[in-house]
């Protein structure tokens, strides 16, 4: 059975931001991304059990991803109705979405950078005005999670699959990228996403062998997503 990477410790985290020459905050939301990864690849692993267990749980997990894709189109189908709903959350509840958030959800839905994020005026004011966007950012956020999950179920049927680690944390950072970044993942050979990809497979404990072919594929998967 295939063996989910190691969480860098807080020392490798600090050392792989000053390396990377991350901000706090990009550095924060790294740390964020890579313990989601690790979560997913437990909840992955937990999956390799009988037939009959295996297919009851993803057959939950495909109900789980229609009801919040649901949810999502009765926020609205397009940016204005979506923003429109926003009237319809009380001011506590917009607050504790925002709270929830993460300054790389936040920086993405309102389009400030991650530091004037980190501010608490203008975080507080994304809540307010945004929160329907930034929860409806997240529903979506986490059904692409749950793809992930379910394409790696369908990958990995139980045999030997050696970068299934290494593919599912490559997948993340893609997707996180603007926040720990600030710019979308590239998949220019040299450049600072595979940097950051590198960087992070050798702080988790795995090979960085192969970086470059495994983010050209993880990118490619990722297109139209």
């Amino acid at each position: 059975m295939a063996k989910n990477f190691k969480i860098p410790s807080p020392k490798k985290l600090k050392d792989l931001g000053r390396d990377l020459k991350l901000s706090d905050a990009q550095a924060r939301e790294l740390d964020f991304v890579i313990r989601h990864a690790h979560a997913d690849l437990e909840g992955i692993f937990r999956m390799k059990m009988t037939r009959a267990e295996r297919a009851r749980r993803l057959k939950q997990l495909k109900i789980f991803r229609g009801a919040l894709m649901r949810l999502a189109s009765t926020m609205g189908t397009t940016p204005e109705e979506i923003a429109d709903f926003n009237v319809n959350l009380p001011f506590e509840l917009r607050e504790t979405i925002g709270q929830m958030a993460s300054a790389g959800v936040i920086r993405t839905v309102v389009g400030r950078r991650v530091e004037e994020v980190e501010a608490d005026h203008i975080r507080k004011s994304a809540e307010l005005t945004h929160g329907a966007e930034i929860f409806h950012h997240q529903l979506l956020e986490i059904s692409k999670g749950i793809d992930t999950l379910l394409d790696a179920a369908v990958k990995d049927p139980g045999g030997r699959n050696p970068d299934l680690v290494r593919n599912h944390l490559a997948t993340k950072l893609a997707r996180s990228s603007r926040g720990i970044l600030g710019r979308r993942a590239s998949g220019t050979a040299g450049g600072r996403f595979s940097k950051l990809v590198a960087a992070v497979f050798i702080a988790c404990g795995l090979a960085d062998d192969g970086v470059e072919k495994i983010v050209e594929r993880t990118l490619k998967s990722l297109q139209g997503k």
